[in-house]
């Protein structure tokens, strides 16, 4: 039997039809990569945005604070239950309005407040240094609240007693580079400009796993302008930043 021939017209319009699928074909993962490449993109945007990564280059860092190459040791000092601090670890303190912290902080901390204030936002320091003696009573007086009051162990109350009141060199209040700051804007304004003039909030809620204390949004520590802009940027504690700096 012979094949069938078929009119002209019929095949071309075949050979359209099968093109046409092919090509349709061919298209729909290109257009699937594009798609996921301009997701990719907006997911990346918004994260450039968030107020955590958000970083102002607008300011002069000159004009803010100095200080000597081998103080960035001492900035970089930790207090923890992982890092405690030696016994004889002494800050050079100064003292304000009967708030001591370290020499290191005035310069920065009054160019803080100052900001603040053009802002209309004031500032006051209502904490600072603690003594390893005067930390070790707080953290004995809180073992013995939660022993009283929730029936605790002796063992149990001292390590729920450590998420909130460490013990003596284990608390970055020891360093004297940590000072308790009051606002009236509800720290937004804190949030947003502190690591301009070197302070990063020390004890954050998403870092309560890796520092094991509970986050306390009142509680700023002074590291350097450098080292509280590259904390911000990557997003680490204290803890994880130094562990980081050390691993170079």
């Amino acid at each position: 039997m012979k094949n069938k021939i078929l009119p002209a017209r019929e095949t071309m319009e075949r050979s359209y039809d099968t093109s046409g699928l092919i090509i349709y074909l061919f298209l729909i993962p290109f257009a699937i990569i594009i798609l996921l490449l301009l997701i990719v993109l907006i997911i990346f945007t918004q994260i450039k945005q968030s107020p955590e990564n958000s970083i102002d280059n607008s300011y002069d860092t000159q004009s803010v604070v100095s200080y000597n190459s081998e103080d960035e040791e001492k900035l970089l000092t930790l207090a923890s239950v992982y890092s405690p601090l030696s016994d004889d670890y002494k800050p050079s303190l100064e003292n304000y309005n009967g708030i001591k912290y370290d020499s290191t902080l005035e310069e920065p901390l009054s160019a803080l407040i100052s900001a603040a204030k053009e802002d209309g936002v004031t500032i006051k320091v209502t904490g600072g240094y603690v003594s390893k003696n005067e930390q070790d009573k707080l953290f004995k007086a809180e073992v013995e609240r939660l022993m009283q009051e929730k029936d605790y162990s002796q063992v149990k109350a001292e390590t729920e007693a450590e998420k909130s009141i460490p013990k003596g060199n284990h608390y970055d209040r020891q360093t004297g580079l940590s000072i308790t700051l009051s606002t009236d804007d509800n720290y937004a304004w804190l949030e947003a400009n502190a690591y301009k003039y070197g302070f990063i909030q020390r004890y954050t809620k998403s870092g309560e796993e890796e520092t094991k204390v509970k986050a306390d949004n009142s509680l700023f520590r002074y590291v350097g302008i450098e080292n509280a802009k590259k904390i911000r940027i990557l997003g680490m504690t204290l803890d994880e930043y130094v562990d980081y700096v050390n691993s170079r």
